[in-house]
């Protein structure tokens, strides 16, 4: 996906701003076009509490456009090229919160009536769709509508109280392909900390500030930059040929 080619024209980067994650704009902003070559249409709400529903309503806001959405808590580090996609798969990293029981992804997976599935639930802090495909906009259609049911009580509320669950709930039901990226294209380093994950990526795309507190965000992303958004050299052949025989050939 990665490549010094120029950007289609016709995908636009989304994201959504509240009074909250306001300070957090500029600097998303400019990262994602500096990176990905693409304008970029923010959508504003004057209150926080309208931001995660902004998100279910992306397809009426865009209109019949291939998109790449960002949460402005997301930084792009590296080139993001979206030339080799056509649109007929979501395109989204797996979150692996799904691993720990604390987690309101896990208990979204295996609690209550209407479950996600564990393997196939996404992230939303990061995502491209096309919604120039029926089933695309279908799918925030279900989203939309469950939302509504969970307000009026004519459904279980679910553990997760943004939109991701109710974008995976979409994504299940439909039944869309989904093409799993790299962690790398949408890496949050808490992960690590709260054991998600094994280890660290060694090359980071995006990097995202997902469970940081808000007013903690903006530092964490600064100083995990430090690290993540300097170049990284490919990988020797001797050193990938030490891990495979340490790995898969000493007993």
């Amino acid at each position: 996906m990665k490549s010094k080619s120029p950007n289609p024209s016709d995908i636009i980067g989304v994201t959504v701003s509240t009074p909250a994650y306001r300070h957090l704009e500029k600097d998303a902003v400019s990262r994602f076009k500096k990176h990905s070559g693409l304008r970029v249409k923010v959508i504003r709400r004057r209150t926080d509490g309208e931001g995660f529903r902004a998100k279910l309503q992306l397809d009426l806001e865009v209109g019949q456009k291939r998109i790449v959405f960002f949460d402005l808590d997301w930084w792009a580090l590296n080139t993001l090229d979206f030339k080799a996609w056509d649109g007929r798969e979501l395109m989204a990293v797996h979150d692996p919160a799904v691993f720990h029981p604390d987690s309101f992804c896990y208990k979204d997976c295996f609690e209550g009536n209407a479950r996600l599935e564990q393997l196939r639930y996404f992230n939303t802090g990061f995502f491209a769709v096309d919604f120039r495909r029926p089933e695309m906009r279908r799918i925030f259609e279900i989203a939309r509508d469950a939302e509504h049911d969970v307000f009026v009580g004519k459904r279980e509320k679910p553990s997760d109280h943004t939109d991701q669950y109710y974008i995976n709930h979409g994504a299940l039901s439909v039944g869309i392909p989904v093409r799993y990226l790299p962690a790398s294209y949408n890496y949050y380093d808490k992960a690590a900390q709260w054991g998600f994950v094994p280890h660290r990526p060694r090359f980071v795309v995006g990097l995202h500030a997902a469970g940081e507190k808000v007013g903690n965000k903006l530092a964490a992303l600064k100083a995990q930059e430090m690290i993540w958004g300097r170049a990284h050299a490919p990988v020797r052949p001797e050193a990938l040929l030490y891990q495979h025989v340490m790995n898969h050939e000493i007993r």
